[in-house]
This record gives C-alpha cells, sequence and structure tokens, in this order.
C-alpha cells in the first residue's frame, strides 16, 4: 500500500459533534506548563526551508543499503561551524553525508564567550527512488537546572481566572495559548499572548495568575515556558477529533511541500498506533508510542508532530489540547 499526493482527498471524518444541555461555565487552568524552543534551537541558521539536504550517498544507494545516525553537533561561537560526534554505527559514506550537512549550520544568536552549545539530530537513509533522508528536529538536551526550574514553579490558586461575564453571555469559549518568560527567582515574568481565544477578555482574565507565577529556584540564564488555559461553556457543541487510519490523517493537515516527505513504516514494525495531543501551531504536538519505543520511528513521530489541521483559525483554535489515535499501518508515505 502507497500514500501519495494524489489519492488524499479531503474529508471531515476526522471531526465529530458533541452535543448536550449547557449548565455552567468553567476556566480550566493548564493542565501542564511546557518548555519553549531553547534560543539555540530557535535561531539555528539556515532557516529550516534554506537548509541544504543531506544527500543519500550513491554507493550505499546502489547497494540498497540503509542506515541510521544519532548525531550531536556542538558549537562553540556564534559564527563557526559546530563539532560532530556521533552516538550511532553507519557507514562511513553515511557520516560524511551527516558531516557535510552540519557545516552549514550557525547558532548566530550565541554570544561570544559563552558556553558551547549541543544540538542532537538523527537521520534515517532509507534507500528509495527519490533518495529521500529523513530526519528528526535538532533539540538541546535538557539540562538538569532546566528541569529543576520546572519543579520548583509556583503560582497563587487564589487568583485562577473566572469566565469573564460578557464573555459568558456572548456564548464566547475558547483557548488563551501563553507564551511565559522568567527572567528572575522573585519578579514576575514577561508574557506574551499567542493566541486570545477568540476573545480579548479571556487573556485580561489570565493576566493576575500569569502574574503570581514564580521561579524561585531559578538562576543564570531566563527560562520560558507555554500554556494553555481554557475557557469552557460546559454542554455546548463542541467538536471533537474520531480516532482515525494515517491515511485519512493526512488529507486533514495541511500540504507538504512535493518531494519533502517520505517514510516506509514497513521498516517501522508496523502496523502500529500513536496518540497525539495537538499543539499546533505554537507548539509542537506531542506524539506517543502506545505500545512500545521503536528506534526507526522517530523521525516519522517527529513529522508527525509538526503538523497541524487545514482549518480556519477558530475552529483550530477548538482542537488545542485535544487528543487523538492515529493507526498507522504498513504502508509507503510518498508525498
Amino acid at each position: 500500500m502507497r500514500v501519495p499526493r494524489s489519492c488524499l482527498l479531503a474529508t471531515t471524518a476526522a471531526l465529530a459533534v458533541f452535543l448536550g444541555l449547557a449548565e455552567s461555565a468553567v476556566a480550566t487552568p493548564p493542565a501542564q506548563v511546557t518548555a519553549t524552543q531553547t534560543a539555540a534551537e530557535s535561531c539555528l541558521f539556515p532557516p529550516l526551508d534554506q537548509r541544504a539536504k543531506p544527500e543519500y550517498p550513491e554507493d550505499a544507494l546502489r547497494r540498497k543499503e540503509s542506515g541510521q545516525v544519532d548525531a550531536e553537533f556542538t558549537f562553540s561561537a556564534p559564527d563557526a561551524a559546530p563539532d560532530v560526534r556521533f552516538k550511532s554505527d553507519s557507514s562511513a559514506e553515511m557520516l560524511a553525508s551527516v558531516t557535510t550537512y552540519a557545516k552549514q549550520l550557525r547558532v548566530p544568536c550565541m554570544a561570544k564567550g559563552d558556553e558551547p552549545v549541543t544540538l542532537k539530530q538523527t537521520f534515517d537513509f532509507v534507500p528509495n527512488d527519490g533518495r529521500k533522508v529523513a530526519w528528526t528536529s535538532p533539540v538541546e538536551p535538557p539540562n538538569g537546572r532546566r528541569k529543576a526550574a520546572f519543579e520548583c514553579m509556583t503560582s497563587d490558586a487564589a487568583l485562577r481566572p473566572e469566565y469573564p461575564a460578557e464573555a459568558l453571555r456572548a456564548n464566547r469559549e475558547g483557548t488563551v495559548v501563553a507564551r511565559v518568560r522568567f527572567v528572575a527567582p522573585d519578579k514576575p515574568p514577561e508574557v506574551e499572548f499567542l493566541d486570545k481565544g477568540g476573545d480579548a477578555r479571556f487573556p485580561d482574565a489570565v493576566r493576575p495568575f500569569v502574574a503570581s507565577m514564580r521561579v524561585p529556584c531559578l538562576h543564570g540564564e531566563p527560562l520560558e515556558t507555554m500554556f494553555h488555559y481554557r475557557f469552557l461553556i460546559e454542554g455546548n457543541p463542541r467538536h471533537l477529533l474520531n480516532d482515525l487510519d494515517l491515511p485519512h490523517f493526512i488529507a486533514l493537515v495541511r500540504k507538504v511541500p512535493p518531494g519533502s516527505a517520505y517514510f516506509d513504516t514497513r521498516l517501522m514494525k508496523c502496523p502500529f498506533d500513536v496518540r497525539i495531543t495537538f499543539q499546533q501551531p505554537w507548539e509542537p504536538n506531542l506524539v506517543q508510542e502506545l505500545e512500545e519505543d521503536v528506534l526507526a520511528r522517530h523521525a516519522f513521530i517527529d513529522w508527525m508532530s509538526q503538523r497541524q489541521f487545514d482549518l480556519p483559525e477558530r475552529a483550530g483554535n477548538a482542537l488545542l489540547g485535544q487528543q487523538m489515535v492515529v493507526h498507522v499501518p504498513c504502508v509507503i508515505v510518498d508525498l
């Protein structure tokens, strides 16, 4: 079975409507607080759409040789290519291809004299007629200081937002998406509301709660987090997500540039299921394997974390934080 671009027809099979009687309105605090991209991740240059891709070695392709390369790129200066270290065994040709790819990379937001920055990235070489290489997004491994800062975060529960009366009378619902930046252990954070949930009164209700937040163990560089704060009227009709198979999922998300995605799930211990918590376009979706962690799936899972439903802004807001299970069959995805 192959899933080519031409066969992906738009469908609304994933969206169902749950009907009930309105009883009350609730302002639901964030279920989780997540880290935003680190400075190095967000300023990595060139941008993804301008970045040269690793090339599939001719000899390896002729031998139909596949491989996976786990690499660490360590940047010591803003204008210098990284030192490359490999964490997996693969052919010398594939390692050389990744090394060539790394030579173009820079972290220009580093200041001279900063501590070195390390980004991790995985590359999957799968022989096919398109000579495509799949890879995960470059990420900076979490350090102990960052983890501890999240664990000591506090807020004033007495300032939990109330549902704005005018928004309630207007039957307005929505999810507020906030980027919060802590710069000192004893000061309120800076906050930017990326999505106001369709009503300016929602972020106004959230501001006092955000202002009460502190990270008393914060030391050194600032800490950024993201959270979603939901304002829902219980019993209102609501769009919910049904579980889907992979072809229908791909049909519902925004189209990708031709030739940008190739995955052979037959090499990933298929069939398998993943659970997706939708956070796009503000953060990568959370994608979880439901049974076992298979290394060969990592680039595919990272790709799914970047997918966004092809929906109007307000409809997309209604799906933030919702979950669905995607059933992945034994199939070739060639888009």
